[in-house]
């Protein structure tokens, strides 16, 4: 949202890798990616506030990537281990190329991609056509063992 950390409008909480959320209903834990790691740091330091969010509610599981590392060298390992229901990944900060083997061994029933990087949508291109940005990038990752989609504005998905 890019408020001043002060502005009366948000009210921030910071937390750091592990549970952050249980009740009877819902399980939220998270786990550190490296996406903001700053200047100077190097693989093992600390990095950042970015996470992964792994959801248990009702039997299901979801898994939330927020952003990665342009190498997707932070990807979370539990998604190759883990059975998921459903996992929502971004699609701006890395190339599909980085992506496809953890992808293809990534245990989903489904892949949603959010956050989409503009190549990756279809937009007007240069004398009337489209640029077929979505074929592309699940084109890319092709063949998946579960089905990929890229989520649009006021797109709803049953679980």
């Amino acid at each position: 949202m890019h408020e001043d950390a002060d502005s009366p409008l948000l009210c921030y909480k910071s937390y750091g890798a592990g549970k952050v959320y249980e009740d009877e209903n819902l399980a939220v834990t998270a786990i550190s990616t490296c996406h903001l790691r700053t200047r100077g740091r190097t693989e093992g330091d600390p990095c950042s506030y970015a996470l992964i969010l792994d959801f248990k509610a009702e039997g299901k599981r979801i898994l939330h990537t927020g952003d990665l590392l342009g190498n997707f060298s932070d990807y979370p390992a539990i998604a190759k281990e883990e059975h998921f229901d459903l996992c929502l990944c971004e699609a701006t900060h890395y190339h599909p190329d980085s992506a496809r083997e953890a992808l293809q061994a990534s245990k989903f029933d489904k892949l949603i991609f959010i956050h989409v990087a503009d190549r990756w949508h279809n937009l007007p291109g240069f004398q009337w056509q489209y640029v077929r940005g979505e074929e592309k990038l699940l084109n890319a990752l092709a063949p998946l063992p579960y089905p990929a989609v890229v989520a649009h504005d006021g797109d709803e998905f049953l679980l």
